[in-house]
């Protein structure tokens, strides 16, 4: 549309979306927000609108739209594609514009500042801070008000810290746009997160400027409370987050009320790797019990973050002990936090200029919470600090007071204040009543007075009320009765008694929806003064629910608590992979594990193909995890020596995208962990060098585990490449273990369990069969591996069964086709018999029946698999 055509609307539309261009505009239009031009037909495209116009001929508008009230929805998905959103409202009383209605962006939501109504998972929004030594990051979770920050030497130990979290966004310098984006490009974990990367303005991360604002915004003197002041990027990383936040949401934001020094020496390091091939969040669905929102984050925070000190660990244990011994207070916890809503989000919202009355009374039913809690909890809370609840008496009275607990949660204009609490808004509300009941008794009257029994009193809009005669009874209308519509079937009236009291009516309703507006302000005014308590009450609360989570957990049939200490023996006895058995149908079979740095630091695991090898490492993994994060596991006794660093190498899979062939990632994933390991790490290796050749392959595998073993980390090391057993020979700590297996009827019987000693057969010729491939392949493959296991050399037996088969002669020799007796008639043919002793004649032939005895035994039983 020509700018000298366009309507002062749209005019207002394009002033505001070019101070925006990176994000979709929702434009307030009264009850809808509308989207133009371009941004409307990326909306209709993605959330399936249909595309219309404003306007006609060469100077349409493309526009589309959606319900305010259904906005969310529609956000979401918009978000979900990794685009931005600007909310666009009117921010002045239409009654007193002169012109168009001033409109203005109140909020932009992007991926890191989102928050989701339908999950209570965790989102941070990261800010990264390239110092000349150091390098500042910080992060929160907009739905609370924690930041959390520190500095590191190297950025790329900031992304390996950083990779494990739900990181959605990450914000940095402008100037550092091209090195920022090269490094999250590369890195294996975060290009698969589709993160949004977003680059700042430079001057948000000096750090004079950033330490002014982090102090006026916690009205502090300065930052050393937060253990920060003298940390240069950690601070310029703090404050342009917060920086971000501001600008994004135009708001003071309240609820951003601490600052913490994340610290991961506190916590066990558990590996990208390891996050990916442990299959933690399947292991999170499988031990999640908790009841609330805040309750879910927690122990997902604890099972990404397991403890490293016994002594916290066997704190957190002891709850959850304590707990499971108390059903009475365990039942009574259930019923009480499955009341309890997700009072971090609630805040939050209220923080960044979302005023919606159900957040208040999500606040107020969180809080009347709190006496129930601390009843439950105080004969429990003496035996363990854990259990400590904390009241907020004031704000908890005045919310009961003021908000009302049945107030709907749509259309509750009117009816968000209690009864009681403003003396004006009852009496107006009185008004509105008797008003239904006063209009009840005039039209009864006006019926006796006219004679007219079909008469009616209503109201719209554009009239108020009126009185409805239709045309039968026209004919009986009083004279004071005034026309005011007439209508195909009837005429409506006005008479001044209706119309003095319709004023009344009308006015209590205005009165009465700004008295509680203003109400509403106060009391969210009130609830941000105190986010810093109620972020607290919310800790605490969801601490709690993460201690029921894991007392359930406790109370399952053949789950122990573990005796953690800061030795290095991990010894576990019958211990069970939790997500597998959940999944079985027949028993699990248990298996022991025993680890040091002394006799048993290097494990060599062998064994067939789906006899369990990976869920035995794997298992004692998780184990590990759960023990050290507070939980029971599922053994009949376990002790742990606590690791500080937990790597695994499992699986097989490629990078396409950086033309990475999977031995590549195999490899980049064992450098990570050969750079990054202590004497104290834990390391769960599955097939090391099995996407290479044989031999380039075991070279490899037996070097890492001579390695491994002058560490003394603790690992399982699991491989078909039998000849690493040799190891255990020669090395002290090294130990053999293999998975056993029984032969029966012509059928394998994997026991799935972990027995001393090595294996040289994977059976896979077996596993094969039963996955389907054809029977004469199978057939063909048992010959191959017999005369490879005869000579060695991959060429001359495929070359020689190929030979065979074309040669008649050999059907003619013992069995047809059979290779033992093939290389035996190859033996024989190849002797001098001429030249040979008597003696030297029956040498040979005793080693012939020897070897042939010997071999057909093996070839009958590969035959039987």
């Amino acid at each position: 549309m020509p700018v000298e055509t366009e309507t002062p609307m749209l005019k207002q539309y394009r002033q505001i979306k070019a101070r925006h261009n990176d994000c979709i505009l929702f434009f307030r239009l009264g009850d809808f927000y509308e989207m133009f031009y371009e941004d409307a037909k990326t909306a209709s495209r993605l959330l399936d609108l249909v595309l219309t116009s404003r306007g006609k001929g060469p100077s349409n508008v493309p526009m589309c739209g959606i319900p305010y009230h259904a906005a969310d929805n529609y956000i979401a998905r918009l978000i979900k594609s990794g685009l931005k959103v600007a909310i666009c409202e009117q921010v002045e009383d239409p009654a007193l514009a002169k012109d168009i209605v001033r409109r203005d962006v109140i909020r932009v939501i992007s991926s890191g500042t989102y928050l989701d109504e339908q999950s209570s998972d965790t989102r941070y929004l990261l800010c990264l801070s390239p110092g000349e030594k150091e390098t500042g990051i910080a992060f929160i979770d907009p739905a609370t008000g924690t930041i959390y920050t520190n500095q590191y030497r190297d950025i790329r130990q900031c992304l390996e810290i950083l990779s494990r979290l739900p990181v959605y966004e990450c914000i940095y310098p402008i100037s550092f746009d091209e090195k920022i984006k090269k490094l999250f490009v590369n890195h294996p974990r975060f290009k698969t997160k589709h993160l949004m990367l977003t680059a700042h303005e430079d001057w948000c991360f000096n750090a004079e400027i950033a330490d002014k604002n982090l102090r006026e915004h916690f009205r502090l003197a300065n930052l050393h409370g937060f253990g920060i002041q003298d940390m240069r990027t950690a601070v310029s990383s703090c404050g342009a987050l917060l920086e971000y936040l501001k600008q994004m949401n135009r708001q003071p934001l309240r609820h951003v009320d601490r600052i913490s020094l994340y610290s991961d020496s506190d916590y066990a390091y558990i590996s990208p790797a390891a996050v990916y091939g442990l299959e933690i969040e399947s292991l999170f669905e499988t031990i999640n019990n908790t009841l609330s929102p805040v309750g879910k984050r927690t122990l997902k925070f604890w099972l990404l973050h397991p403890l490293r000190e016994p002594a916290a660990i066997l704190n957190r244990q002891d709850a959850v002990t304590v707990l499971k011994n108390n059903s009475h207070a365990c039942k009574r916890l259930r019923e009480t936090l499955s009341r309890m809503p997700d009072l971090e989000k609630s805040i939050s919202r209220l923080s960044c200029g979302y005023i919606n009355p159900k957040d208040i009374l999500s606040v107020r039913n969180a809080l009347n919470l709190i006496p129930e809690l601390r009843e439950i909890l105080k004969n429990v809370e003496t035996d363990n600090n854990l259990f400590r609840i904390n009241d907020i008496e004031d704000l908890r009275s005045l919310l009961e007071k003021a908000v009302n607990p049945d107030m709907p949660l749509t259309k509750h204009e009117g009816k968000v204040i209690h009864k009681g609490y403003n003396a004006e808004l009852d009496e107006l509300r009185e008004i509105q009543e008797h008003g239904r009941e006063w209009l009840r008794n005039f039209q009864q009257k006006e019926i006796q007075r006219t004679g007219i029994n079909s008469l009616k009193v209503g109201f719209n809009k554009i009239f108020g009320y009126y009185i409805e005669i239709t045309k039968a009874n026209l004919a009986a209308v009083p004279q004071n009765y005034i026309r005011k519509q007439t209508l195909v079937n009837g005429e409506r009236f006005i008479i001044q008694e209706l119309k003095e009291y319709e004023d009344k009516i009308l006015n209590a309703q205005d009165r009465i929806l700004k008295i509680e507006d203003e109400i509403i302000l106060r009391l969210r005014a009130r609830i941000l003064e105190q986010s810093d308590a109620l972020h607290e009450f919310a800790r605490q609360a969801g601490q709690v629910d993460a201690l029921y989570s894991l007392s359930v957990l406790s109370g399952l049939a053949g789950y122990t608590a573990p005796d953690i200490n800061d030795t290095t023996v991990i010894d576990i006895k019958d211990g069970r992979h939790p997500v597998v058995e959940k999944r079985l149908d027949t028993p699990f079979v248990p298996n022991d594990t025993l680890l040091d740095r002394a006799e048993n630091h290097l494990v060599i695991l062998t064994g067939p193909n789906m006899a369990g090898k990976s869920t035995y490492i794997r298992q004692t993994a998780i184990l590990v995890i759960l023990a050290q994060m507070g939980s029971y596991i599922p053994a009949t006794s376990a002790t742990i020596g606590c690791v500080d660093k937990i790597f695994t190498r499992i699986g097989a899979h490629d990078d396409i995208a950086k033309g990475q062939s999977t031995f590549m990632v195999e490899m980049n994933e064992m450098a990570d962990i050969i750079n990054n390991l202590t004497d104290r790490s834990l390391v769960i290796l599955d097939e090391i060098g099995r996407g290479t050749s044989t031999c380039d392959g075991l070279s490899l595998a037996w070097a890492l585990a001579e390695y491994l073993h002058q560490t003394k980390a603790r690992t399982l090391f699991a491989t078909h490449f039998h000849e690493l057993t040799a190891l255990a020979e020669d090395l002290p700590g090294v130990k053999n273990y293999n998975v056993a297996v029984k032969e029966w009827e012509d059928q394998i019987v994997f026991l799935h369990k972990i027995v001393p000693g090595g294996t040289d057969d994977s059976y896979g010729i077996y596993v094969a069969k039963l996955a389907g491939i054809p029977q004469p392949i199978i057939l063909r493959a048992k010959k191959i591996l017999t005369k490879l296991e005869w000579s060695q050399d991959v060429r001359g037996a495929v070359g020689a069964t190929d030979q065979e088969a074309q040669n008649p002669q050999f059907d003619l020799f013992l069995h047809p086709g059979d290779p033992v007796a093939e290389e035996l008639k190859k033996q024989i043919e190849a002797a001098d018999l001429n030249t040979m002793t008597p003696l030297e004649a029956l040498t040979f032939l005793n080693l012939l029946k020897t070897k042939s005895e010997r071999e057909r035994t093996k070839s009958e039983k590969t035959n039987r698999k």
